[in-house]
Formats: structure tokens, C-alpha cells, sequence
């Protein structure tokens, strides 16, 4: 019994931590959940919290991780988590609370680039956001209850979940989902929506009171990042309107999104 890394066979800086043969998990932030949202669906209710990583130069496990008195099978990282240092337990005791089991190990230098390629990314998605914000007439904050109620959101098999950070909607098996966004009765307008360029093998038909006006695919588009779609709204759709509905509707045996994100936006 000691303790030991399990590396992913893909990427031998993705690690599991475990104690012999007991996985151990980072007991995270978690809200208070009333009992019946602990049981029953495959993912929880709210916003995923953040899981640190581990930043340490040591190859010796004992050196970041010690052991906690008075709590048997349970550890705690020093000085090595970023941005917090973690708890950690038999992942069989976890229940009814948010944890991570997969943490990323870098060194300093490691850290540090991954930092700066942070920053970089945060500067240009705040200056494409600033770019949209000129152009916008209305937007869905998908995944938002507030946001989502406010555009009217009505559905038919569909369901919202996480996926790095970021709140998607997508609906399955002949399901669709909707929302009333604002428009412009006399001006050229474009719908622009979100998508996760890795998912694959999804068309789906986007329609706008309920005229067809494309059909989208999504088959790994953009491996690994967010990528933006934008389609021409015909002006008959919107001349004379202060708002129209828009609709993504799932074939019989597909799925219609995920779309992590959705806009009524003036023509540039």
C-alpha cells in the first residue's frame, strides 16, 4: 500500500491518484443540493466548479502529498496545488459532492507557459466578445435559467450540461428546442450560434418561426476549440417584427446542437 500515479494511456501528464489499489478524489467546492437532486441524473444540477492542478518538480509523491491525522485513506497536497491545494479521499466515500479524479501535472516552466497561453486566449475571446457586443441585438446566456426563461426557451427532449466551463443546450431523438430573441424589423440581420468543434456526427436544421433557414453539420469542425456559425436571417422573416422564435430540431435518430451559445446580430 503506498502511494502511486496512474497515468492515461494518451497523455502521461493526466494522472490519477491512487493509494494502492484505492482511488483517491479531490473533494471540491460543493452547494448545498436538496436530496432528490443527488439522486437520478447522470449529471448534477449548477455550475461545475474549478479543480486545481498540480504544479511540482519532485517525482516523489511524499514530498506534495501527506498524509492526514486521525483519517485513514485520506491525504492532503502541500504547496502544490494551483490554485488551491486539495483534500483527498477513497473515492468510494464520496457522495452527494463535487470532486475531481483526473488532475494535470506540470513544473514551473510547464505552468508558466500554460499560463501565458491562457492569458493569450482570454485577450483575443474578450476582443472577438467586444467585436460581437457592437453588433448584437439579442443573446441567449445558454444554460442561464434566467436568460433562458427571459427569450421563452421551449423544448421536447432536450437537456444542458458542462463542458469545459462553458453551458450547452442540444436536444435528441427527433427533439428541438427554442427561443424568442429580439430582431430589427428593417435591418439585414444574422443568426450566429456556438458549437463544440470536436462533436461529431450531427446535422441538424435550424429554423426561424418555423422556416428552415439552414442545416448545420458538426462533425469534428475545429478539433479541440469552440467555433461560431453565422446564418443570413432572410428579411422576410424579420420585416415588420420586434422578435422572432428560433427553433433546433433533431432528425428521428440524431442530436440537434450542442449549441453553446446564441445571438441575433446586425449584418457587418
Amino acid at each position: 500500500m503506498s502511494l502511486h500515479l496512474c497515468p492515461m494511456p494518451d497523455d502521461p501528464k493526466l494522472v490519477a491518484l491512487m493509494y494502492g489499489p484505492v482511488v483517491l478524489a479531490g473533494e471540491l467546492t460543493t452547494e448545498d443540493l436538496a436530496e432528490m437532486e443527488i439522486y437520478g441524473p447522470y449529471h448534477a444540477t449548477g455550475k461545475p466548479v474549478q479543480a486545481p492542478d498540480f504544479v511540482v518538480e519532485s517525482a516523489d509523491l511524499k514530498a506534495w502529498i501527506k498524509p492526514l491525522p486521525d483519517r485513514p485513506l485520506s491525504f492532503v497536497t502541500v504547496n502544490a496545488g494551483r490554485p488551491f491545494d486539495v483534500t483527498l479521499m477513497p473515492f468510494y466515500k464520496l457522495f452527494g459532492k463535487r470532486y475531481a479524479l483526473y488532475w494535470h501535472l506540470y513544473s514551473e516552466k510547464e505552468w508558466g507557459e500554460e499560463e501565458a497561453k491562457r492569458k493569450e486566449r482570454e485577450a483575443t475571446e474578450a476582443a472577438r466578445q467586444k467585436k460581437l457586443l457592437q453588433r448584437a441585438v439579442d443573446s441567449v446566456d445558454i444554460g442561464d435559467e434566467v436568460s433562458e426563461k427571459g427569450h421563452n426557451l421551449n423544448e421536447q427532449r432536450s437537456e444542458s450540461g458542462y463542458h469545459l466551463g462553458k453551458a450547452w443546450r442540444q436536444a435528441v431523438r427527433a427533439g428541438w428546442f427554442s427561443y424568442d430573441l429580439r430582431v430589427l424589423p428593417d435591418k439585414p440581420l444574422i443568426l450566429m450560434a456556438a458549437y463544440w468543434g470536436s462533436d461529431m456526427g450531427r446535422v441538424f436544421d435550424i429554423l426561424v418561426d418555423e422556416t428552415k433557414i439552414a442545416t448545420q453539420t458538426v462533425n469534428v469542425n475545429r478539433p479541440g476549440d469552440f467555433f461560431d456559425v453565422e446564418y443570413r436571417i432572410p428579411g422576410g422573416l424579420t420585416r415588420g417584427k420586434n422578435k422572432v422564435t428560433v427553433k433546433f430540431q433533431a432528425p428521428p435518430d440524431g442530436i440537434a446542437g450542442g449549441v453553446y451559445g446564441l445571438a441575433v446580430l446586425k449584418e457587418r
